[in-house]
């Protein structure tokens, strides 16, 4: 008996070659493969931006142009030899996750063209910080690292010192756009910092905020209530209750919260 079935690829990069094999497991525990097919997403075509930002998710090894949250166009990447791993320190090998803007434009690079990424950031640091107090960074201490850079010189094989590297012709496209300056929004998402993860991030309240910042002072892990405290009481509640250490108000952290009554005092 014939089949028919389709695949919706929604993360699919442009201008590329995908080869795609459908792989089907019956009841009985046969297992058959499909041929192999080769796909090329044609590139989209690109006009004024009002609104640009870019998405990073390293999991997918793509660059997503968005212009008002919207894809408009989606570039494949290379990443360095720890292509999985969360940078927290200096190690030539692994890519940010998180929040961070564009820091600087670079026509002409060490690597063809380059946007400089704000690495390391407020959470980074922190974050960077309160392990390097807890004894859990390698010794001796390595720098936290930066010059991490959204730049050209190929995608072939994870080459980069945690950068993330983008075909020469992907990077001639990028800076034909002026719209893409200092201060554009750059998110990079993987397994450590998830798309749901930063969702719950951006849709925490200020009220949410201070409960959380409460409960922390309540328990001895933040001694103040500053930005900083409250980044480094948050680093700490996770290291000290075996979550993610990410530095950002996650699922996983909203979940435990929750479970604890500790945001039992917000409105609903």
């Amino acid at each position: 008996n014939g089949f028919s079935t389709a695949y919706l690829d929604t993360e699919a990069p442009h201008d590329v070659e995908l080869s795609y094999q459908l792989k089907l497991v019956f009841a009985d525990g046969r297992t058959i493969y499909s041929s192999v097919a080769f796909i090329t997403v044609p590139p989209a075509k690109l006009s004024h931006l009002l609104k640009p930002s870019i998405f990073v998710d390293k999991s997918a090894y793509t660059l997503t142009l968005l212009d008002d949250g919207l894809p408009v166009r989606r570039f494949p990447i290379a990443l360095g030899a720890n292509p999985v791993h969360r940078k927290i320190h200096l190690d030539r090998a692994s890519t940010p996750e998180g929040v961070y803007r564009i820091s600087g434009v670079q026509p002409r690079a060490t690597f063809y063209r380059a946007y400089d990424l704000n690495y390391p950031n407020e959470v980074d640091r922190i974050r960077y910080r309160m392990l390097a107090d807890r004894g859990e960074l390698p010794n001796p201490v390595p720098d936290i690292g930066g010059e991490i850079q959204i730049h050209g010189h190929g995608i072939t094989g994870n080459w980069t010192w945690g950068c993330i590297a983008l075909r020469d012709t992907d990077m001639d496209l990028l800076f034909s756009l002026p719209e893409l300056r200092n201060g554009t929004a750059v998110v990079i998402t993987g397994a450590e910092v998830t798309r749901d993860d930063l969702d719950v991030q951006l849709s925490l309240t200020e009220e949410e905020r201070h409960v959380f910042m409460e409960h922390l002072v309540e328990l001895g892990i933040a001694s103040g209530r500053t930005s900083k405290h409250w980044l480094y009481g948050l680093c700490k509640f996770q290291a000290e209750h075996g979550l993610m250490v990410t530095g950002l108000f996650d699922q996983s952290t909203r979940e435990l919260l929750e479970r604890m009554g500790a945001l039992s005092k917000t409105a609903r």
